[in-house]
This record gives structure tokens, sequence and C-alpha cells, in this order.
């Protein structure tokens, strides 16, 4: 269990500071974690467990949710720079 919650402070910090890259990262070592504290579930405690992996669903969704809207604005920010250089080129050919 303590690998855990080791887990969910390292994902809560991640999502804190927007890290979707190093997130990615740790997915598998995270995974990992949570197999192990189900797998022990009967000793580890079924409801701190179950706790903690819901706790984990919500940074993840947090951070799917994050990342999600970052994705958003830089695709918003390209088609603003292709319709400023589309203008520019205009402008240029009409020089």
């Amino acid at each position: 269990m303590v690998a855990l919650e080791d887990m969910l402070s390292r994902v809560e910090s991640l999502v804190a500071h927007k890290d979707w890259a190093s997130l990615a990262a740790l997915d598998d070592e995270v995974r990992r974690s949570v197999d192990e504290a189900v797998a022990d579930a009967d000793q580890l405690g079924e409801e701190r467990v179950r706790s903690a992996v819901e706790r984990l669903q919500t940074l993840y969704d947090q951070a799917r949710e994050g990342s999600e809207e970052e994705r958003d604005e830089a695709a918003q920010a390209l088609r603003s720079t292709n319709r400023t250089q589309k203008a520019a080129k205009a402008y240029l050919d009409n020089q």
C-alpha cells in the first residue's frame, strides 16, 4: 500500500504541475502499484485500496481534461498563426 500511496503523491504532483509527459512515463509503474495493491486488498484493507484507486482515477480524469484543454489551445494557436501567415502572404502578393 505504501507504493500505491507514493504513486498517488507523485501523480498528484505531476497533475498539479501539468507535467503530462512525466505522467505518461509513470503510467506503467502506476498500473503495477495498483495491481499489487488490488491483489493484496484483503491484507491491506479493501476500503483503503478502493479509496486510493478512486483517487487515482480522479487524478487521471483531471490529467485527461487538462491535456485536452492544452491540446485545444495549441490547435487554436496554430490556426491563428496559419491565418496570420495567409493574410501576410495575400498582402505581399498584392504589393
